[in-house]
């Protein structure tokens, strides 16, 4: 059992060692450096794909290369670097067909879906000026009667005091307007 571990292990290390050297290689045929791009960009490595699909482009300039490593960062949701590939591709491949062109541009259209909108900042309003004060002294149209009313229009709320005694705020508030109206 122990020696079996042992194989299994040593086989996927040289399977991937020798992956990564078949990367390389540049002595290797071309479809074998695109099947180990391709396994690369499925499986999650991004990085390693693209960078094998950037030397064969430098091998060869066929742009295919260059929407290849949109493809790939695409199925890995890179979304903005998917667009710079795929938006090369279309300005520097020539001849591509109609058919392909319409590809692309769905291929971009799912990119830009799944970007986040930036909204612009919202607008901080200016601060206001704080109300003028009311002049001393009675106010017209207030009679003796009507300086409650007077006070709970004015008046600015108090804070609420977590584990006040029940009931303590009416009697503040009763205080205030006992002493208001009553006369000078």
């Amino acid at each position: 059992m122990k020696r079996a571990l042992s194989f299994a292990i040593s086989n996927v290390l040289l399977a991937t060692f020798s992956e990564a050297a078949l990367a390389k290689d540049k002595s290797v045929t071309r479809d074998a450096r695109e099947k180990v791009a391709r396994k690369a960009c499925i499986t999650g490595d991004f990085r390693k794909g693209v960078d094998i699909l950037a030397d064969l482009f430098i091998e060869t300039p066929d742009y295919t290369y260059v929407f290849n490593q949109g493809r790939c960062f695409q199925q890995n949701h890179r979304w903005e670097e998917a667009l710079d590939r795929f938006d090369e591709y279309l300005r520097k491949a020539t001849g591509i067909p109609s058919d392909e062109v319409a590809e692309v541009q769905k291929y971009v259209a799912d990119c830009r879906s799944h970007l986040v909108p930036t909204q612009p900042a919202p607008a901080v309003a200016p601060p206001t000026a704080p109300p003028p004060p009311l002049p001393a002294g009675p106010q017209p149209g207030v009679t003796r009667g009507t300086a409650a009313a007077s006070i709970s229009a004015t008046a600015t709320p108090l804070p609420v005091s977590h584990g006040a005694q029940p009931g303590a705020g009416p009697r503040v508030a009763g205080i205030v307007v006992g002493e208001s109206a009553s006369p000078p």
